[in-house]
């Protein structure tokens, strides 16, 4: 039997995966997959969606859907409206590994709020920051203090 509060969290609205549109789905996939090091977990002939929780979409196969037009416009894709954001525990090799690659728009600096990242360009032109795993002003990763659970295990973790 249902409880009125699980029928309720079952309707909630939530999140699947953000999807980026891109003007070439083979040239974004090979940036995704071998650049950076994400493993596809869905692969189409228009739509590549990654293990880690965002997706690639070819813009103009998706336009007719989204506005009614056949007609891709890749002035579009990659407009400064967006920035993926990703954290990696070792980012001053994972830098030294891919920046050569990279269309970077800043090397490795700390941000106002104490976090190391650095940014660079998608080929479709879209913002991707990559920090160091950000802590709150409690010291608690920020995946870890969102779970209340999960945060007293960290803090147990770190007093022993």
């Amino acid at each position: 039997m249902q409880t009125p509060q699980r029928a309720a969290a079952a309707s909630e609205l939530r999140l699947v995966n953000p999807i980026l549109f891109v003007d070439n789905i083979e040239i974004s996939m090979s940036f995704y997959k071998d650049v950076l090091g994400f493993a596809p977990a869905e692969i189409t002939s228009n739509f590549v969606r990654f293990d880690s929780g965002f997706a690639l979409h070819e813009g103009s196969s998706l336009a007719s859907s989204v506005w009614g037009t056949d007609q891709g416009h890749p002035k579009w894709f990659g407009c400064r409206n967006l920035l993926m954001y990703f954290e990696h525990d070792a980012i001053d090799e994972l830098y030294e590994r891919t920046h050569r690659m990279l269309d970077v728009i800043h090397p490795i600096a700390a941000q106002p709020w104490g976090q190391r990242v650095f940014r660079f360009y998608d080929p479709d032109r879209h913002a991707i920051e990559v920090g160091e795993p950000y802590r709150t002003p409690i010291g608690l990763p920020l995946s870890v203090q969102n779970n209340p659970l999960s945060a007293t295990q960290e803090m147990a973790r770190q007093i022993s």
